[in-house]
């Protein structure tokens, strides 16, 4: 079978490098920190590639007191 790559994205690489270096660690996977962004759906095609699986894994916080959230939303 061929290596498994792994290419973690975040607008800074140092943000994610240590999660990178742990990644190939443990499971032997070559893994590289990129700093990019991938709000456009084409991106990390254009930028890696061919993609066999993409997990977008952001996260999104509303700063409030927890009565003033929507837990709908």
């Amino acid at each position: 079978a061929p290596p498994a790559y792994a290419a973690l994205v975040a607008r800074s690489a140092r943000a994610i490098a240590g999660a990178a270096g742990a990644l190939a660690e443990m499971h032997g996977v070559r893994a590289v920190a990129l700093p990019g962004d991938l709000r456009d759906p084409d991106a990390a095609a254009a930028r890696l590639g061919k993609v066999d699986v993409l997990v977008n894994n952001a996260g999104v916080f509303e700063i409030a007191e927890v009565a003033a959230t929507d837990p709908t939303a």
